[in-house]
């Protein structure tokens, strides 16, 4: 027998064998189907990196002054998806990356009053003062 027939006859059998699974087994999803990476929020500081959550109250004394931010507690300290480049904190009249983008949300409450740090895994980092929502696994945007 040649060997291009020999090929020939093998191809057909490492196509059945690979692509045989039992009735039973569920089909493995693939990487363009499974969903995307994403975070669910938790009120787990131990989530976040020590170092994001000092960036965050390095923000806040600037904000508030030292005094008030060491009587700040922090309301939430979580990992999060944004759904694009702003990360939470769009400006009006910018353009942002339109891909998910892994990160933080560091809230404080200082006084009565809430302070909002959104951070991307890749370090950059922002007050918002009118924070936007984050993406839960599945796609549904929380706050």
């Amino acid at each position: 027998m040649s060997r291009s027939v020999r090929f020939v006859s093998v191809v057909p059998w490492l196509l059945t064998s690979a692509c045989a699974t039992s009735a039973g087994d569920p089909p493995a999803p693939s990487p363009r189907t499974a969903a995307p990476a994403a975070t669910a929020p938790s009120s787990s500081v131990t989530e976040v990196p020590k170092e994001v959550i000092a960036k965050a109250r390095a923000g806040l004394v600037r904000q508030v002054g030292a005094a008030a931010a060491d009587s700040a507690r922090i309301v939430t300290a979580e990992e999060v998806t944004w759904p694009n480049g702003a990360i939470g904190c769009p400006q009006p009249g910018r353009m942002y990356t339109q891909a998910l983008v892994p990160g933080y949300r560091v809230v404080f409450d200082a006084g009565g009053q809430t302070y909002a740090y959104h951070a991307s895994r890749t370090g950059e980092f922002k007050y918002c003062q009118q924070p936007g929502a984050a993406v839960a696994p599945g796609g549904q945007q929380v706050r």
